[in-house]
């Protein structure tokens, strides 16, 4: 029934109408762009409006919007997956739901540029529709240059909508800051921008212009972030030394070669330099509002270091200093600070890689510093005096391979929160006073000539992470007793300590525990009564056996343990079908020679957020390897070499365990270039196994699966086949065959490929070739069938842990 619809100039009437002809009806309303709580109040006020049974579906920009009038069940619209974005371009583009072969590449480069944004995919799409290859290329093109406009006024009609502190902010973070981490300094650089970003950046996230990670991580759509930038170009587009932000390298370095700076600019960006670059220091003076400033330009690698920067006097010396609040500038060329740079409203200072020997030279005042960075500033010699920057929260010293005095001062910064020294290998004396009350992180590893640590005044319960090496004495610091908070400790080579220190025991809210090289450590030490720790790694120990599982607390979902022995020949069994991997101290053979080697590594469990094991899809292992054992009888599947291993099916997989050995010639690890097998097994390197498999109808699977072994064991030359080996529970790729139907195969072929990688040379992977591997299926009834002693213990620890820890989970 058609009916003409009055217009009233007093919205009033409006609603009243709207209530006296809607409120007894079931209605479906669909509310499209709204941007103001007046439009919501004038078409739904609220749900008495509408009858039982009646749905109103509101789109909008602004989630806050929403919430303020009471609307429930918000839903955010999410991105297009890659292959729902392909299709909604190729409609739009082609009137098809897929491109043609000749036009995939280009509507893959499309879909790449718009991120998923359907907006942006029929924008595109719509303006490419009936046109040439050649002018979709030019298109292509043409985007990498200039935006296009129909989506960037669409996209601009949220910033519109803010306030002008609001759009200044979105501008910033468009420019300068992407992915930054919402933390406490972060949001002090806002605060001294006047930004007030509590309040701000909530606003931007409810208006969808940035969005935030669930781990406080600020982030921003590329086309955003593209809309942000025309903004401050199209301020002068033609004098970018006139816009208030550079962050394109053309343009910084248009105005630092030619000084065509003015007061205008209040930030600059610079992360790539294509070519060797000459500039003028003196082209800052004209920036005296300049509150921002980040150089930061990588080498490419250390092969090829990325071309250099060469200022023509020292930037400092002529750079405003009255505004500036950010300055990050890795590998500063700067040698000396000057006198007459003095930042006082500085909140974050980072040099990492300076050529300083020192900063400032006696006492200068800066209350506003939270952050000073100087990692890798390798002629630093000392530091400043931390008097003047009592505020600070955060110093990183890390690799400071000179740095041979801290100044007492900072034994005194009531508000230091995280300080890391790790890597200072010339330090050889800390304060004798600490009284860091608010101390939450302390880095101490690598300082291998730290000959004192400091007495502790106060309380220090507040720290939380300490990471430590002790390579000289026998046993910890007594200071450790004052650490009641501490949850995560890292101690690495504590080469001398052969008891483990009891003061760990009683650090009651311990969670991590890690000890890397802890050579002496024969005995596993008793840990049940650490009642919240959950992840415990030892590597480099010289633990002769398999733990009892009373020694380890119940809370424990990440357990990992590497020990190793060293053997002469003349202790060597003559033959043993079955390798035995309880291992002995590392130190017991030393004086004969290191002729013969065996690790063993346990590995449960992979529950902490903290875990970093790189192992099968599967982290729960008994893995290891030894020298001059092949396989045990008991594995029938087995095949010489790398080629094929074929297994017939039952179909019962449930419960399913896998044993997997595999052998590998010392012969191989002859390298013409005298490189020993013992330069590539030094951590962090790995020799890496791959498995692909093929199904009894010749459908390959469509990924590998890998298993990693980890080596440190020193030795110069292997005279014995290796055996890797790896004890598992159901790996990851049983439970995805048995969801391509596996348990209707009848067999399956498994092929293995094998190599070393060297992650500290960054050497060309060394390709492995395997003399013979055999797999082999551990039901649950197979107990006590013969499979070997050791491995029953490894059964039936995994068993009394995981059974152990589902308890406690209960």
């Amino acid at each position: 029934m058609l009916e003409e619809i009055p217009f009233w100039n007093d919205h009033h009437q409006g609603i009243r109408m709207i209530m006296n002809k809607l409120q007894n009806k079931r209605v479906f309303i669909v509310l499209d762009d709204v941007d103001s709580e007046k439009q919501l109040t004038a078409l739904a006020g609220n749900q008495k409006w509408f009858g039982p049974g009646s749905r109103v579906i509101i789109t909008c920009r602004d989630s806050h919007l929403l919430r303020t009038h009471g609307v429930y069940g918000m839903y955010e619209v999410q991105l297009l997956q890659t292959d729902e974005a392909l299709q909604l371009f190729s409609l739009s583009a082609l009137k098809k739901n897929n491109p043609p072969e000749n036009y995939m590449d280009l509507s893959k480069h499309f879909v790449k540029y718009a991120q998923g944004l359907p907006l942006a995919l029929k924008v595109l799409g719509s303006y490419l529709f009936g046109r040439t290859i050649d002018a979709w290329e030019s298109a292509r093109d043409q985007l990498e240059a200039i935006p296009n406009k129909d989506i960037m006024n669409i996209l601009q009609i949220s910033f519109e909508g803010l306030q002008d502190q609001q759009k200044n902010l979105f501008l910033d973070m468009a420019c300068f800051f992407q992915e930054e981490w919402l933390n406490d300094n972060f949001k002090e650089t806002l605060k001294g921008f006047g930004y007030y970003p509590d309040i701000n950046i909530e606003i931007l996230v409810e208006k969808s212009l940035i969005s935030k990670s669930k781990y406080e991580r600020l982030l921003m759509h590329d086309l955003l972030k593209k809309m942000g930038e025309e903004i401050v170009c199209r301020e002068f587009p033609d004098e970018p030394g006139r816009r208030t932000r550079l962050f394109r390298h053309g343009d910084v370095f248009h105005v630092l070669k030619n000084d065509t700076g003015t007061d205008a600019i209040e930030g600059i960006a610079l992360d790539f330099c294509p070519t060797k670059e000459r500039l003028n220091a003196d082209a800052f003076s004209k920036m005296t509002k300049l509150r921002f400033l980040k150089i930061f330009v990588p080498p490419i690698s250390q092969i090829y270091p990325s071309p250099t920067i060469e200022w023509h006097g020292n930037p400092l010396k002529h750079m405003p200093s009255n505004k500036l609040q950010y300055l990050h500038w890795f590998n500063c060329p700067s040698k000396s600070w000057p006198s007459s740079f003095q930042p006082k409203n500085l909140v974050i200072l980072s040099m990492p890689g300076s050529h300083f020997k020192r900063l400032w030279k006696g006492l200068m005042v800066l209350h506003n510093l939270k952050e000073l960075d100087l990692n890798n500033s390798e002629n630093l010699i000392e530091t400043v005096d931390f008097s003047g920057v009592s505020n600070l929260e955060t110093i990183y010293l890390t690799g400071c391979i000179s740095l041979c005095e801290v100044h007492p001062s900072i034994g005194v910064l009531k508000r230091l929160k995280h300080l890391s020294l790790n890597r200072c290998e010339c330090l050889t004396r800390l304060p004798d006073k600490f009284c860091l009350e608010s101390l939450e992180f302390l880095n101490l590893i690598g300082c291998t000539r730290l000959v004192n640590i400091p007495d502790i005044q106060g309380d220090m319960t507040s720290l939380k992470s300490l990471y430590f090496s002790e390579p000289t004495k026998k046993d910890l610091p007594s200071s450790f007793m004052s650490f009641s908070g501490l949850r995560d400790l890292k101690l690495s080579d504590c080469e001398n300590i052969s008891i483990f220190p009891s003061v760990i025991c009683s650090l009651s809210s311990l969670e991590i525990l890690h000890l890397y090289g802890w050579s002496r450590l024969e005995k596993f030490p008793d840990l049940s009564m650490l009642e919240c720790l959950t992840e415990l790694q030892a590597r480099g120990t010289a633990i002769t056996q398999i733990p009892s599982v009373n020694l380890i607390p119940k809370s424990i979902r990440s357990f990992s343990l590497e020990g190793r022995k060293r053997m002469p020949r003349k202790s060597l069994p003559k033959q043993s079908s079955y390798p035995t991997y309880h291992i002995r101290s590392p130190e017991e053979y030393e004086m004969e020679g290191m002729l013969e080697v065996e690790a063993l590594l346990i590995n449960f469990g992979s529950a902490s957020k903290y875990s970093s094991n790189i192992i099968f899809a599967d982290k729960v292992m008994i893995y290891g390897w030894s020298l001059g054992y092949g396989i045990p009888e008991w594995v029938h599947n087995r095949s010489n070499g790398s080629s094929s291993l074929k297994i017939e099916l039952d179909g019962t997989m449930k419960g399913m365990e896998c044993a997997i050995f595999i052998v590998c010639d010392y012969h191989q690890f002859d390298s013409p270039e005298g490189i020993s097998i013992s330069s590539f097994f030094k951590e962090p390197s790995y020799v890496k196994f791959k498995f692909c498999f093929e199904m009894d109808d010749s459908s390959l699977e469509d990924c590998f699966y890998e298993l990693r072994f980890p080596y440190s064991p020193d030795v110069d030359c292997f005279i014995k086949p290796i055996a890797f080996w790896t004890y598992t529970r159901t790996p990851q790729f049983f439970k995805r065959w048995k969801s391509n139907n596996f348990d209707k195969r009848s067999f399956i072929k498994i092929s293995i490929t094998a190599e070393i990688l060297d992650y500290v040379s960054n050497q060309t992977p060394v390709e492995l070739e395997v003399q013979e591997w055999g797999m082999h299926f551990v039901c649950p009834d197979d107990a006590g069938l013969g499979l070997g002693s050791d491995l029953d213990s490894y059964r039936q620890f995994y068993s009394t842990w995981k059974g152990g820890m589902t308890r406690n989970e209960e």
